[in-house]
């Protein structure tokens, strides 16, 4: 009797607030971590920001099968949304995992790296599942 109400518990706060039982910003934040490095040494050791053939090495080095612009990581599918110059003293990047039926991004990580020496990180964030609509 009292799992059945924990458990009721817990279902009631996650139609409430929303959350999903799966996270996917771990599994992003695991392919950005690696990314990120390989793009500081990339612009370290090249002076530049790299283009996408260079950008797709770098992530199959980072753990994914990439197939376009989807990297295959760990039996999900995570999109490179944006990978873009901006100006011309940064690279920013956005990784997505996107609901298969609505292609509505559930989650994503994105970075920055400069050609100066501000410091650079990773930033993250999850979509609730659930959806209040008027």
């Amino acid at each position: 009797m009292l799992k059945t109400k924990l458990l009721l518990i817990v279902l009631t706060a996650m139609l409430f607030t929303g959350c999903c039982l799966e996270d996917h910003t771990k599994s992003i934040e695991k392919v950005a971590e690696p990314m990120l490095k390989e793009l500081e040494a990339f612009y370290k050791t090249n002076k530049r920001f790299p283009n996408t053939k260079e950008r797709d090495v770098m992530l199959e080095k980072s753990g994914c099968k990439m197939k376009g612009d989807i990297c295959m990581f760990e039996g999900e599918e995570l999109i490179i949304a944006i990978s873009e110059v901006r100006g011309t003293d940064r690279y920013f990047m956005r990784i997505e995992y996107q609901d298969k039926e609505t292609r509505y991004s559930m989650a994503s990580c994105g970075f920055n790296i400069y050609n100066s020496n501000e410091k650079d990180f990773i930033i993250c964030s999850r979509r609730p599942c659930l959806q209040i609509r008027q």
